[in-house]
């Protein structure tokens, strides 16, 4: 899929880049390669592939600021650029960088706001270390004078305390200062993406930054050959991390990765995966909900239709947990219908009507956590000082009752929680209803009020139906929360290539959440599992059952030293 600023797409197959910030900047960088072509120009991002020494490289600007540097490693990232150097310059904050010499970046102070957002400034923003010392050797081999250590990365050019910010951070040892370092270092890092910043000092410790800046924009010549420098650097370190890699065998397609994945969990992972649901369907209380998923090359669709992964669990009352995702291309009952073959009991879901249509033998237990959040947006609606008393806050009020209610009763066995239910939450549901029935006939429908009335009277059979069953709970968080691993790694990944690779990461994701539900270490787990099945499967026909997280050893367990 092409990005939205780099406007580059997946099929560009380039592994490593260069990022300059200057647009301009990329002249002289095609000028050192061979096979060169312009890719694309939007705002800041312009780009070009060349080949160095036989390795392809792609060049992109990213223009000023960490902001930028953020958006172009998501980007890269999201078209399987697996290594970028960033080339830039810099300021000196020590007497001895002399113009044009090369700061060879180890850490960033984080100063800018890009990488806060991104994570806590507890977070270091630091190069990849393999990458940093093929930065190191080929400076020193190219004959390029270079300092190794850290620098400050600032929000701003101008800002009215700069010379005592300069003063502080070069009291501390930084090198230099420029805006984009600890974006990409940080952003890099967190998104699997090697990355590293070579710098061209282009201001001296103590002089004007706005007119030295002037002079290195103009082609001072230090500074113009630091540049040349620095990009030469940059380039032979891509050239040895390549050799590096293709020494040890390394060389591999995302492809045949992706196909190594793919493999495994259908021959090894989908057998216990299978067994998983087996054993979830014989449970008496169940979980499902269901979150979107775009899958580029589903037959008959287009890549920007929307799929679903679904969920299921098991709830709070079994004694071993199941976390079970399923990948479907449509949002149709008939999905949840045919993975629940073989289950009778209580469903807990959302107000979806999907789930309402399912065969008489699944009874579906409505969400409270969704029918107060309807009063609770109604609420926001209104000026501060009227939400106090409002019909919104009436409305939000009898539901968080019943969730303090259910708090009281947290430690009682099923049946003893069943008779508090009908002796303290049923007269608090009689009065809900009275209530909402009575404001539905003075409440504009649309509004935002109107709708949390309409859901509540709507979903009210299945509502109130947790009433007969001490087992039951008031809400479909604990679904929410299984969940939510799978939609914050989709922030990432951000899609899935095929049908079968979004079913692959199902049996793995499902895998990894049951495994932590059980207080097992994931790793560890599928570690034992991968072991363990090609020699099971050779004698024990029931080999996956054996291997489910139920019966894994001591030292899979997170507690196990």
């Amino acid at each position: 899929m092409k990005q939205a600023h780099i406007c580059l797409d997946e099929t560009l197959g380039i592994r490593y880049a260069i990022l300059p910030g200057d647009p301009a900047r990329l002249n002289r960088i095609a000028a050192e390669l061979e096979d060169v072509q312009e890719l694309a120009y939007n705002r800041e991002f312009r780009s070009l592939r060349g080949r160095y020494k036989g390795v392809d490289v792609l060049a992109l600007s990213t223009g000023i600021g960490g902001s930028s540097a953020g958006i172009a490693v998501e980007e890269l990232h999201n078209i399987g650029v697996q290594v970028a150097i960033r080339i830039g310059s810099c300021g000196a904050l020590q007497k001895g960088i002399g113009l044009g010499e090369l700061v060879l970046v180890s850490g960033a102070v984080r100063d800018d706001g890009a990488s806060k957002a991104y994570v806590h400034t507890e977070y270091p923003a630091v190069a990849d270390y393999r990458l940093l010392g093929f930065c190191v050797d080929a400076a020193k081999d190219l004959g390029c004078r270079s300092h190794v250590g850290i620098i400050h990365s600032h929000e701003s050019f101008y800002i009215d305390t700069n010379d005592e910010e300069s003063e502080y951070w070069s009291s501390k040892g930084a090198l230099g200062a420029d805006m984009e370092t600890a974006a990409l270092l940080t952003a890099g890092r967190l998104r699997g993406l090697r990355a590293a910043s070579i710098l061209n000092n282009v201001v001296l410790w103590g002089k004007d930054t706005a007119d030295a800046i002037g002079g290195y924009v103009d082609g001072e010549s230090l500074t113009a050959r630091g540049e040349q420098n620095e990009i030469r650097v940059a380039l032979e370190a891509l050239y040895r991390l390549e050799q590096e890699f293709n020494r040890q065998g390394l060389k591999l397609s995302r492809q045949t990765m992706a196909n190594w994945l793919l493999n495994t969990s259908e021959k090894w992972l989908r057998p216990v995966y299978d067994a998983l649901r087996e054993q979830l369907c014989k449970e008496p209380v169940l979980h499902a909900d269901e979150t979107t998923l775009q899958v580029l090359k589903e037959p008959g669709r287009s890549s920007t239709s929307k799929s679903y992964m679904w969920l299921y669990r098991t709830s709070g009352c079994t004694k071993q947990a199941i976390v079970l995702y399923e990948y479907q291309p449509t949002r149709k009952a008939e999905h949840a219908e045919y993975f629940l073959q073989g289950f009778s009991g209580w469903l807990h879901a959302d107000g979806y009507q999907g789930y309402h249509r399912l065969p008489g033998n699944i009874r579906v237990v409505g969400c409270w956590a969704h029918a107060r959040r309807k009063f609770d947006e109604a609420l926001q609606t209104l000026p501060k000082e009227m939400q106090k008393d409002s019909p919104a806050a009436i409305g939000e009020c009898y539901c968080s009752r019943l969730f303090k209610l259910e708090q009281a009763f947290a430690e009682l066995t099923p049946e003893e929680r069943y008779e508090k239910r009908l002796e303290q939450e049923k007269p608090v549901l009689d009065a809900l209803l009275s209530w909402a029935n009575e404001m539905q006939a003075k409440t504009a429908p649309k509004s935002a009020l109107g709708r949390a009335i309409h859901y509540l009277l709507e979903q009210w059979p299945y509502l109130t139906r947790y009433l007969e069953d001490g087992r039951l709970e008031l809400s479909n968080n604990r679904a929410e929360r299984s969940i939510k691993p799978f939609v914050m790694g989709r922030k990432n990944w951000l899609f899935a290539n095929t049908p079968g690779g979004a079913q692959a990461s199902a049996v793995i994701y499902s895998l990894i959440e049951t495994a932590k539900e059980n207080g097992l270490d994931p790793y560890r787990y599928l570690l034992w599992v991968l072991q363990n099945a090609p020699q099971l499967s050779e004698t024990n026909k029931a080999w996956a059952e054996s291997l489910l997280p139920a019966n894994a050893p001591e030292e899979c367990y997170m507690s196990h030293k």
